[in-house]
């Protein structure tokens, strides 16, 4: 911040062209259907962005980059494309019997054409509707059906262009002539190639009673290779990260949907609950490693870790250290805690089940729902408990002040390397202030969550206008809602953090430092169909 005053302002142009064309045809032969097509797409899309900024400015309170005594702009474009060949074919018996396949290639333009660029992945599934099949069924059975699939999927992630080549910007100018820099963060990685994901997914869809109550089971197992993920290096090299490619991830679980309409008529309710589990292995690494480093916050005494033969993101820390039979270690001289030498496993970010359920009401011409989603299961690492512990902020540090009751710490001290005793010590208030600031450097299992939640994630009120006020005008359909999201947490086991709390975006999660709580929105949304 400038105390003389500051302005910024920034334009962004993104444009994306996509250029297909889809040749097929749909017939049927006595009791089978084919439907077949053949295609191709040429993407390419482009950001460009525009800044400028100003700072100290030279008439007080007047905010322009005109009135700035120091001015700077700026000017970014990226560009990048993918081609695309496709085919599909689908073959039906009666209506209730499908065989589909798929077949794609993508050539992409931000990774190298001489090492790999371009991924095949074809796809099939089939479906057998025996609802449809068999007359001899039950009254109470609606609809049934089952399906099944193998399917690959090529990607690249989130790698944005250039992201494999050595690129630079250009800067201030000095001694007349410009400066350049490097125009990335981390280390590009030339050898990058596409990842692959191989899935089989099997599933059942039943409906009954008049399709007033519906049940949908899905299984699947999905092994990625090759997948893009950035990678924590020495700093030593100048540069923080680089994006690899890491061996093989396997994730299996299974969807579940229940769908129900309690009650049917002029006032009409619906309701849905959905659950999702997941079980995740790192089944190996890029060459062979044992693990690859993520992210980690601030404090620096936690890591976000992908370890071989555990789940996916794994939070890693210094833990107090422990004697053979389990007891804390503590210093002997001044009561504090004493950690571990090496970053032990805390936990995994990973939920055990995550899903949401939704109510949605129906009286004439009025409609409102209500949706609340819930995390179970995975684990959050507070570094703003941390920190607030170490400053004294945190309502667990009153333990041991002055005026307070005084605290005292049990355990064993290390006499000579290897060999303990029991300890136990009463701690002055400087002792326990000193106690409260070391035990956010060096025991990290303090600050683990449960990061499960529920909460009241949307409401939607609204109001259909009726057919006859638009009957001399061109809207179709119009309709009027209110609509507030993020109105309250329902259940939550961190007391001072947001159970979503998160210090990034990306591939290491499960971190928190003094995150921002979500925003509570209020809005009114006007649809009109023509």
């Amino acid at each position: 911040h400038s105390r003389g005053g500051s302005i910024s302002e920034g334009e962004d142009r993104v444009r994306e062209i996509n250029l297909e064309w889809i040749a097929g045809f749909n017939k049927t032969f006595g009791n089978i259907n084919v439907n077949t097509f053949v295609g191709g797409n040429k993407m390419q899309r482009s950001n460009e962005r525009i800044s400028a900024d100003g700072t100290n400015f030279n008439v007080p309170f007047f905010a322009a980059i005109n009135n700035a005594a120091v001015r700077n702009f700026g000017y970014g474009f990226s560009q990048q494309g993918v081609n695309s060949l496709f085919a599909s074919a689908e073959v039906s018996y009666k209506g209730f019997l499908y065989l589909t396949g798929t077949a794609r290639t993508d050539w992409f333009s931000i990774l190298d054409d001489d090492i790999q660029n371009e991924v095949f992945y074809p796809s099939i599934g089939t479906s057998f509707v025996f609802s449809e099949a068999f007359d001899e069924l039950p009254t109470w059975l609606s609809f049934g059906k089952l399906r099944a699939t193998a399917a690959q999927v090529g990607a690249v992630g989130g790698l944005g262009p250039y992201a494999t080549m050595i690129n630079y910007s250009l800067g201030q100018t000095h001694t007349g002539r410009p400066t350049g820099s490097f125009a990335f963060s981390g280390v590009p990685n030339l050898g990058l190639v596409p990842a692959l994901s191989t899935e089989f997914e099997f599933g059942l869809d039943l409906r009954f009673m008049d399709n007033r109550i519906g049940l949908d089971l899905t299984y699947y197992n999905q092994t990625t290779t090759n997948d893009i993920l950035s990678q924590t290096i020495s700093r030593s090299s100048g540069f923080p990260s680089t994006r690899v490619n890491v061996g093989k991830m396997q994730n299996r679980g299974i969807e579940v949907l229940l769908t129900g309409t309690p009650v049917v008529g002029a006032f009409t309710w619906d309701v849905a609950l959905n659950m999702a589990k997941n079980n995740n292995e790192v089944v190996n690494l890029v060459g062979n490693a044992q693990e690859l480093l993520g992210d980690e916050p601030r404090t620096q005494t936690v890591r976000v870790k992908h370890i071989v033969g555990q789940p996916y993101n794994m939070l890693t820390g210094l833990v107090q250290k422990r004697d053979p039979d389990g007891n804390l270690v503590f210093d002997g001289v001044s009561g504090a805690p004493i950690n571990s030498k090496a970053f032990e496993i805390l936990g995994n970010a990973i939920p055990d089940w995550t899903g949401g359920l939704t109510n949605s009401f129906t009286y004439k011409n009025f409609n409102l729902s209500a949706l609340i989603d819930f995390k179970i299961g995975g684990d959050l690492y507070a570094g703003t408990d941390v920190r607030m512990t170490q400053a004294g902020f945190h309502k667990q540090t009153i333990a041991g002040r002055e005026g307070q009751e005084p605290m005292t710490v049990s355990g064993v001290r290390e006499s000579s390397p290897g060999v303990f005793e029991p300890f136990s010590m009463t701690l002055t208030p400087q002792q326990a202030n000193n106690y409260w600031n070391q035990l956010g450097n060096r025991a990290q299992e303090n600050f683990i969550y449960d990061a499960s939640f529920a909460k009241l994630r949307q409401i939607t009120f609204g109001y259909t206008f009726p057919r006859a006020l638009l009957s001399k005008t061109p809207v179709q359909t119009l309709m009027l809602s209110f609509v507030a999201r993020n109105l309250a947490i329902l259940y939550r086991n961190t007391d001072n953090i947001d159970p979503e709390a998160s210090y990034q975006n990306g591939n290491s999660q499960g971190l928190d430092y003094f995150g921002l709580p979500p925003t509570r929105t209020y809005g009114f949304n006007l649809r009109a169909t023509f």
